[in-house]
């Protein structure tokens, strides 16, 4: 892992390696893809700071979670963009864009019950004290900012600006439950609007030149906002009850920014940066933070300028270490979703265990065995897998293993089996290996 020095040179700050001291970042892959895709993430906590994602590929909306050491994903609906929250009972609740329209569904404990919301593009969704959804969207390319709330079966829409670039919409709500939104007009300049119970109040930021790297918002209290927002340069606003105060934290491109508030209300920020060398430059996920007195900055996944880090979402857990979940494209080499965090225990020094290069299937042990056994296996890429037992005429007496695994090393125990001669048969993608097994 890189790190560095870097002075700005228009405001007088600090930016240094991070401060956390012992550990390091682990960094896991959720999803890959054997092409070049570029996709959206949404990361949750839990109470137990278990992380949860929805992401979209392919034109499927996914929502993964961690089960023990693997990832668990499931399709959720056909679409993109997702926006994930939670409800006071942690059951996930997603938005996302589907054929031109925003679209709402809604885990009910046994099933997802999705609805049509509107006509829009990339929504950013948050849930209030009630369980209400506020959703902001675009209406077009270059259309309207419209923001939604659903109270009980009925949607309420607004128009909070006219003027509206479709991507980069961040929705955050206050304790109170009254929206704040940063979004980017139609000529690229970073603006927020915030509901005051009555109506919509209006800010924008200079920005130095033609902003397209997105915008994110975080809320401090009722009605202090901080906001982040990319292009040319990563700059930073907030609004400390009297007037707003802009800061340019780092001087070099960025994109794709995420912020969030810790226990002493300092922002955290993901983001994709480029960092220059001579003549070329690195490129990927970037991590900054205030720690009282100085911008802490890492990097995080960085390569060659072929590697492009899109949609970053980050979440602190209760420790106030950073949690991220984003795209990962590089030139040549498969696509995934990555999920990244800040784990102090972890001895730097030691090699963190990778992704499986290939695909096996392990001999069962013991073997021969008593009834009952443990099978591994081994997967390089996510895929849809199969792992099935038979009997030695052929015919199938359980399965182990069905849908769709993320990347990883795997065991299924098999138990119950009378004596004789099993088979084992593990398909996953293209891949397919039978075994056998001894019962006594």
């Amino acid at each position: 892992m890189r790190k560095g020095i870097v002075i700005i040179v228009l405001v007088l700050l600090t930016v240094s390696t991070l401060s956390y001291g012992l550990g390091g970042w682990v960094i896991e892959e959720i999803e890959t893809f054997q092409e070049d895709y570029y996709g959206a993430t949404s990361l949750v906590l839990d109470s137990n700071d278990n992380p949860y994602v929805a992401y979209s590929v392919n034109g499927s909306v996914k929502y993964a979670y961690k089960n023990g050491v693997n990832w668990q994903l499931e399709t959720v609906a056909n679409g993109g963009s997702p926006s994930l929250a939670f409800d006071s009972s942690e059951n996930p609740c997603i938005s996302y864009a589907y054929s031109d329209n925003i679209c709402y569904t809604a885990w009910n404990g046994s099933s997802w019950e999705s609805e049509i919301v509107s006509e829009g593009y990339i929504p950013s969704l948050q849930l209030d004290y009630s369980n209400d959804p506020h959703i902001v969207y675009s209406n077009g390319y270059n259309g309207e900012l419209i923001y939604s709330l659903k109270s009980g079966a009925t949607w309420y829409f607004d128009t909070v600006n006219e003027d509206c670039y479709y991507d980069g919409i961040s929705l955050t709500l206050s304790p109170g439950g009254l929206p704040h939104i940063s979004y980017l007009t139609d000529g690229h300049t970073a603006s927020y609007s915030y509901w005051d119970g009555y109506e919509w109040g209006f800010a924008e930021f200079s920005g130095p030149g033609m902003l397209e790297g997105g915008t994110a918002i975080a809320l401090e209290g009722e009605y202090y906002p901080h906001i982040i927002y990319g292009g040319h340069t990563l700059e930073y606003a907030r609004w400390n009850g009297s007037y707003w105060t802009e800061t340019t934290i780092n001087p070099e491109a960025s994109d794709s920014v995420s912020i969030t508030l810790d226990s002493s209300l300092y922002p955290h920020i993901s983001f994709y940066g480029y960092f220059f060398k001579g003549k070329d430059y690195d490129t990927g996920l970037r991590y900054i933070y205030w720690n009282g007195s100085a911008w802490e900055i890492d990097d995080i996944d960085m390569s060659d300028y072929q590697t492009y880090i899109t949609n970053t979402s980050i979440q602190l857990d209760s420790e106030g270490y950073p949690h991220i979940a984003y795209f990962r494209s590089q030139d040549s080499v498969d696509s995934s979703v990555r999920y990244t965090y800040w784990d102090p225990y972890l001895d730097v020094e030691e090699e963190t265990p990778t992704t499986p290069t290939t695909f096996s299937l392990s001999p069962a042990y013991p073997n021969p065995s008593s009834g009952s056994a443990t099978i591994a296996f081994a997967l390089p890429r996510s895929c849809a897998v199969n792992l099935e037992v038979f009997d030695i005429k052929g015919r199938k007496v359980t399965t182990l293993a069905e849908g769709t695994l993320a990347p990883g090393e795997y065991e299924r125990e098999v138990s119950g089996l009378s004596s004789g001669v099993y088979l084992y048969r593990l398909t996953a993608g293209d891949f397919a290996e039978t075994k056998k097994m001894v019962v006594r």
